[in-house]
């Protein structure tokens, strides 16, 4: 017998209270481990001596519901990340850190198909495992770790040595969002204003994209006319030649501070590569689709200085062997080259002094013509984005107000992301915001026109 408007109704409500039952049940966790971690004193977390096991950790419930009726929860997640420290000697340091994630949105609605369930609903991660050495003018680090490069605001331009996880498109701290890798990382000092950084990784990993189904999932162009076979991703394997690595120099030139890099290593991204294979009895073309990994070599660089009251920054990548789809039939494999610039332009200080202000504009040029390529991000051979970060302090700094906003140039789509925080301890942050989206469906933040949401988050950390 099929359930009834009644039923149907009930079965909603049975589920909202399961889901705030979860959040509930949630904080409770979260305020008992504070309370526990928080009456362990500093023998107990510190081991005998200067150089001790020193442990630190946080524990997060973040909770979100989507603005587009009828309205539902699309995240009840709870975090945890557990980090050590162990000081071997005033030079020599061991460091590691874990996460691990309950997403009990999967569990309590049937809204997501299975595959995005096994990807979202759980996870235990290492995010850390690395031994820090500083003799001298050289800092080493070996291990599993995160190279930051760019400090570009809601993107990446110069920030190219780890690859990323867009699962929840770039909404997360970046700190969570790159993915770390096994790598030799170091820095040698030259005189007192300028670094050789120099890194090297064995490991060959990719950007994590959204499955289909998933909240965010990504604007997928539509295939050629025709039967297609989709083929295996093509995975570079570990061998010393499909190893990764760059060097980056550093430099104080009269208060500007200055660096280039130059990075050799493969497209997080896949681009799908077309084949013909045939043709079937009624005369339909047979497509072999199969998603690859091309070899890139990237050329970039920074530029800052504080310009009282302002800092002024620009940081610009120019990618060579970048390849897109393209829809263009006559196109052998369907794939095209493409080297590609992308640069930004950034000012920013504190104004009135309590607000805090960056303003950047950026741009990806392509080195041809657009053509038929059909990518959520490119816009045309020039694509130019403006975006705007607010943040101020009130009460004592107990209370921050934030806002990110940016606008596609050539199309209109927008993202507008208010936030809030209080800070009623030191060890515990509420916060409160939004992400709101709009523009066309095939666009970078229009595609999420209907994945608008509120959120709330819990997070102690000790």
């Amino acid at each position: 017998m099929g359930a009834t408007g009644a039923d149907m109704e009930w079965m909603g409500d049975n589920r909202f209270r399961k889901s705030l039952l979860s959040i509930c049940i949630a904080g409770v966790l979260l305020l008992v481990s504070a309370a526990v971690w928080g009456e362990a004193n500093d023998e107990e977390r510190f081991l005998s001596g200067d150089r001790g096991l020193r442990l630190r950790g946080r524990l997060k419930e973040e909770v979100a519901v989507g603005l587009d009726t009828p309205r539902r929860f699309s995240k009840v997640k709870t975090i945890g990340w557990l980090d050590a420290k162990q000081e071997i000697s005033d030079s020599v340091t061991l460091r590691m850190s874990g996460r691990g994630w309950w997403d009990g949105v999967y569990s309590l609605t049937d809204r997501y198909p299975e595959n995005v369930a096994r990807d979202q609903e759980t996870e235990l991660s290492l995010r850390e495992a690395m031994l820090s050495v500083s003799h001298g003018p050289l800092d080493l680090r070996v291990g599993l770790q995160q190279v930051v490069w760019g400090e570009a605001v809601g993107t990446f331009v110069t920030d190219v040595v780890n690859p990323k996880d867009f699962r929840e498109f770039v909404l997360p701290e970046f700190t969570d969002i790159r993915i770390p890798l096994w790598m030799i990382d170091a820095a040698y000092a030259v005189g007192d204003n300028a670094v050789i950084e120099v890194v090297w990784t064995p490991e060959v990993r990719f950007n994590k994209l959204p499955e289909s189904g998933s909240e965010f999932e990504f604007f997928r162009p539509p295939l050629p006319s025709g039967a297609i076979e989709l083929g295996s991703e093509r995975m570079p394997r570990w061998t010393l030649r499909n190893s990764q690595g760059g060097v980056r120099v550093s430099r104080n030139v009269s208060g500007w501070d200055l660096s280039v890099q130059y990075y050799d290593g493969f497209d997080g991204v896949p681009v799908l590569s077309r084949r013909q294979t045939g043709f079937l009895p009624d005369g339909t073309p047979v497509y072999s689709l199969t998603p690859g990994h091309h070899r890139l070599h990237m050329i970039g660089g920074t530029l800052g200085k504080s310009i009282e009251p302002v800092v002024v920054r620009s940081e610009f990548l120019y990618t060579v062997g970048k390849r897109y789809g393209t829809q263009d039939p006559l196109d052998d494999d369907g794939v095209v080259r493409r080297d590609t610039l992308d640069y930004l332009l950034s000012a920013g200080g504190l104004f009135f002094g309590n607000l805090d202000a960056t303003l950047q504009f950026s741009q990806k040029i392509l080195g041809g013509s657009a053509g038929e390529i059909r990518q959520v991000g490119v816009e045309g051979r020039v694509t130019s984005t403006f975006s705007l970060r607010l943040a101020s302090l009130f009460s004592g700094e107990k209370i921050q107000t934030s806002a990110m906003i940016s606008v596609n140039a050539d199309r209109g789509d927008y993202r507008i992301s208010p936030r809030v925080e209080y800070y009623p301890a030191g060890s515990l942050k509420v916060a409160a915001g939004a992400d709101l989206f709009g523009g066309p469906p095939d666009t970078l933040y229009g595609e999420f026109s209907r994945k608008d949401r509120m959120y709330t988050e819990i997070e102690y950390r000790h």
